[in-house]
């Protein structure tokens, strides 16, 4: 099976846009691998923008079901979720985007909002630096002697690094191996074992 690589990003950007219609918009991106990591990003931006108008937000973890986004008193749907829609599309995973707006005087509209928020956030992920980042796993394995040998052409198959190794009555090694690779793993492993070897998954 591929491997699906996610991006995060490794220095985080602050980029102001043209302004639009008086209105500054500054956007900025973060890393931040959870949600409690992002509140506490968003509460410092408002606190160092505390003059700020609106504060608006999306925050996409390393699922697909681990997303958030705030229009802050912006109408409904004009920024939150086309700042959201930036970062899907950039493939970003844990990161916090922002926006923030010092408000000029003069009302853009429900479109002009879309565009304004989705083009300060497009500009500050362009500036930031990301890197590849694979989810891996770790577990556990515990054969007999005989079968080292087919064992470590399985772990080179699977892309799976040995941690660690431990020679007693059998053979302990500790493993870590890209997450899309563990089903294959457990399956042949166990075919390898003809079901007798042991196989953990190791929690963190």
């Amino acid at each position: 099976m591929a491997i699906e690589p996610m991006l995060s990003i490794q220095e985080n950007a602050v980029v102001e846009i043209d302004k639009i219609k008086g209105s500054r918009f500054i956007g900025l991106v973060f890393a931040a691998k959870d949600l409690e990591v992002a509140q506490q990003l968003l509460a410092e931006v408002k606190a160092e923008y505390a003059d700020a108008r609106h504060w608006c937000w999306a925050w996409r973890g390393s699922h697909p079901d681990a997303m958030r986004y705030s229009d802050d008193g912006e109408p409904s749907g004009t920024a939150g979720k086309p700042m959201l829609t930036v970062l899907e599309g950039a493939d970003l995973s844990e990161a916090l985007g922002v926006v923030i707006r010092y408000f000029g005087g003069t009302k853009l509209g429900k479109g002009g909002l879309v565009r304004a928020y989705t083009d300060a956030m497009k500009a500050a992920v362009e500036a930031c630096v990301t890197e590849v980042r694979i989810e891996k796993v770790s577990f556990r394995l515990d054969l007999d002697y005989s079968l080292e040998g087919s064992a470590r052409h399985l772990l080179e198959a699977c892309e799976a690094e040995l941690d660690s190794s431990d020679y007693g009555e059998s053979v302990c090694w500790r493993v870590t191996l890209p997450s899309v690779n563990q089903e294959r793993l457990r399956r042949e492993f166990q075919e390898l074992t003809a079901g007798r070897g042991g196989i953990e998954l190791v929690e963190d």
